[in-house]
């Protein structure tokens, strides 16, 4: 559930970081700025990620995409959690693939109906 920090909803907690919405909804209801915030006092900003606002014909490349984001993850847990082989983490790796298979599929699917990049389709 979403908590108010400061002027911004808090969508993330652990007990060292938060992630923060950054930004007012697109008219398309989606938010896209986010922070990274230290725990530590005091509550600071460590990075921050801005997603791609609105549709890559209609404005341009402006901001990361899903894919890039799980394209990470997959990265960090095949070159680093791996080393730490256990159940859990096979678990979260499987669902990282996943992701990224569905993520392509959805763009392909999109590409081929002509509506990737068009906001509302």
């Amino acid at each position: 559930m979403d908590v108010q920090t400061l002027d911004n909803i808090t969508i993330w907690a652990d007990d060292d970081f938060l992630v923060t919405v950054e930004d007012e909804p697109h008219t398309d209801g989606a938010f896209h700025e986010y922070a990274l915030r230290s725990r530590a006092e005091p509550l600071r900003v460590i990075g921050r990620l801005k997603l791609q606002k609105g549709g890559a014909k209609d404005v341009g490349l402006n901001g990361w995409r899903h894919g890039a984001m799980l394209g990470i993850l997959q990265h960090r847990y095949d070159h680093y959690v791996a080393k730490f082989d256990d159940a859990t983490n096979a678990v979260t790796r499987g669902f990282i693939a996943a992701a990224l298979a569905s993520d392509d599929t959805r763009n392909r699917l999109r590409r081929a109906a002509g509506t990737k990049g068009y906001e509302g389709k």
